[in-house]
């Protein structure tokens, strides 16, 4: 049964249901048949988990080289921006070129 009264003669008819369907089948001629995954230019799931264990690993040396291991004098604003910078030097070293 069609949606709309498409030659407006008051009924909703088999007129109308051919006219519908030929306004479907030109509106899905012009899509693309079946799936195409998206090309992937980021990083993957495994190197998203590589990186951040490499930003702790890193980030944990460069506090005990620089404040001598004991993590409780570090204030905790300096973890978070000495923790960004290394994310940010990694992602751009190893993610999407």
């Amino acid at each position: 049964m069609a949606f709309h009264d498409w030659n407006h003669d008051g009924e909703k008819d088999w007129k109308d249901n051919a006219i519908e369907y030929q306004l479907l089948k030109n509106m899905n001629k012009d899509e693309k048949p079946g799936y195409t995954p998206r090309s992937s230019s980021g990083m993957s799931g495994c190197g998203a988990l590589v990186a951040t264990i490499a930003t702790i690993i890193i980030t944990a040396a460069l506090i005990s080289f620089f404040f001598g291991g004991d993590v409780s004098d570090v204030p905790s604003w300096l973890l978070i921006v000495i923790f960004i910078i290394v994310a940010s030097v990694i992602s751009a070293l190893f993610g999407s070129k």
